[in-house]
């Protein structure tokens, strides 16, 4: 009959309704520095169903107030961990989930750590400080590759700020004194190569004090670069192991860089739309003349699916898609591995590839994986890392590889190469160091090891 409700709605109406009236939580909570107290105000919080959860459920995410106060509203039930990041911190999670249900509303205190930083004084032969030296933070471990730098103030006293914690060598950069006397790179204290540098140990929520630099005086060395190209300029990048410039180039002319240090350089030039590229590595001993042209973008042909980055003196850039046809990049060195299936693992090769050049890959390697799973009893959405003990497999994995545990606790790590691993469970992301993990396990080829954890906190 016209205009009469029969009393039933459809399956899916019913079911929003339903979902709709069902008691949900809230979540209130403030964000503070851990050493200070104070409010970290403008930081991004999220609120994450932890792996394993129901279908359904979603991540929120907010910003702080200027009380640091944050607050999520209508959350259904559910295991959740509450996390927050902010430039210059590390990031900062509850110390375990929350299990949410009915019309609860828990309050959380998260305190978020600093990154860490090294400081020191760029001193000359009389311990005078140094004004205006740069000096640069690696990785304590070969090949060389910059993590961070800083600069000398007023009085040569310097501070490298944005380092996770870790092991680091600290070296200066070539600087020119003011009555032109040319002081080379140097590792702290007095070093010229990585094996004479003192390792400094950084953590969090501190400074590393004493990382003291005497530079070696000696002769700096002059770059005259005669570019050529068809019009205009080209952006011109020449990297070392502690210095990257950066310089536009007009075309048809000669660029001149000053004060380098002698030693292994590489330019890269390009065009300002892409379509062309210059590249060279040289050694300089002296002041040299090393012209550049720019000519079409090398072409690789990977033969399959595959992931690479270019990696330069200074940096390695991030890791890029390419795709299994002719692919133009740009010139120098880079790192490919084949886009392995979640089962297997893939070797990274390095290749050099010239200007103008085409050059089909040859196949990259992938095998068969292991699988390395378990379970942190009573400990559901812990942190667990994974390390190689292997260089080999270091290499293969890139870096320590961080999962988390979902609502029952389990984890896996499939597509692993044959070896030793270890593994460390904790609900503390800054206490999850590859230096002192725990006991090491087998993984075997298409084989999958099971482990039971304890958790490390």
């Amino acid at each position: 009959m016209r205009g009469r409700w029969s009393g039933w709605l459809p399956f899916g109406a019913l079911c929003l309704l339903l979902a709709a009236s069902a008691p949900a939580a809230t979540v209130s909570g403030v964000l503070l520095d851990h050493l200070s107290g104070y409010p970290l105000s403008r930081s991004m919080v999220r609120l994450e169903p932890l792996p394993g959860s129901p279908m359904g459920l979603r991540t929120l995410q907010t910003r702080s107030g200027r009380s640091g106060q944050f607050q999520f509203v209508s959350v259904p039930a559910g295991q959740y961990r509450v996390t927050a990041t902010r430039t210059g911190y590390f990031p900062a999670a509850t110390a375990r989930p929350l299990a949410l249900a009915g019309d609860d509303a828990p309050f959380v205190e998260l305190r978020a750590h600093r990154v860490g930083a090294i400081a020191g004084t760029v001193m000359d032969e009389n311990g005078i400080g140094i004004p205006g030296a740069a000096v640069v933070a690696y990785p304590a471990r070969l090949p060389l590759r910059v993590a961070a730098t800083g600069k000398a103030d007023d009085r040569g006293v310097f501070r490298i700020a944005g380092l996770l914690p870790g092991k680091f060598w600290v070296r200066s950069a070539a600087h020119t004194m003011e009555d032109g006397t040319g002081m080379l790179p140097t590792f702290s204290p007095q070093g010229r190569q990585a094996r004479d540098g003192r390792v400094f140990n950084v953590r969090l929520d501190a400074d590393t004090p004493d990382a003291d630099v005497r530079p070696d005086p000696g002769s700096l060395v002059t770059l005259t670069i005669p570019v050529q190209c068809a019009t205009g300029q080209a952006v011109l990048t020449l990297t070392s192991e502690t210095t990257r410039h950066v310089v536009n180039a007009p075309c048809g002319r000669e660029t001149v860089i000053r004060d380098l240090a002698s030693g292994s350089y590489e330019l890269l030039a390009v065009a300002p739309d892409g379509t062309q590229a210059g590249f060279w590595a040289s050694d300089l001993a002296g002041n040299a003349t090393r012209g550049i042209q720019l000519v079409e973008l090398p072409t690789v042909v990977p033969g399959e699916a595959s992931i690479g980055r270019r990696i330069d003196l200074y940096e390695a850039s991030p890791p890029v898609e390419l795709p299994a046809r002719r692919t133009a990049v740009l010139p120098g060195t880079w790192e490919f591995r084949a886009a392995a299936a979640p089962d297997r693992y893939a070797e990274p090769r390095t290749e050099s590839v010239l200007p103008a050049a085409y050059r089909p890959l040859r196949p990259l390697v992938t095998g068969v994986g292991g699988r390395l799973e378990g379970r942190v009893k009573g400990s559901p959405g812990i942190f667990v890392m994974l390390w190689a003990v292997s260089a080999r497999n270091q290499q293969i994995l890139g870096a320590p590889r961080q999962g988390i545990a979902d609502i029952e606790g389990r984890f896996a790590f499939p597509g692993l190469a044959p070896g030793d691993y270890r593994l460390m469970a904790s609900y503390d992301q800054a206490a999850l160091d590859p230096e002192t993990l725990g006991e090491a396990y087998a993984v075997n080829p298409g084989q999958t090891t099971v482990v039971e954890l304890t958790p490390l906190n």
